[in-house]
């Protein structure tokens, strides 16, 4: 009896977890003030720049 309610309440919290990131998501993305501040600082851009800057070096040192 415990178990089935403990696998029950397993599931309710990852739907609720999964809800929430849906959420934020769909809230980080349309509020203005976060998208701007991303577009100002262009972090997505840098973000990009960092991972392929370690993406190069790694491949640089398997080379080696």
């Amino acid at each position: 009896m415990f178990k089935t309610y403990r696998r029950m309440g397993d599931n309710k919290m990852i739907k609720t977890m999964i809800t929430v990131v849906f959420v934020w998501i769909i809230i980080a993305f349309t509020w203005n003030p976060f998208v701007a501040i991303v577009e100002k600082t262009q972090a997505v851009d840098k973000t990009k720049e960092i991972v392929y800057n370690v993406i190069n070096n790694v491949k640089e040192k398997v080379d080696e």
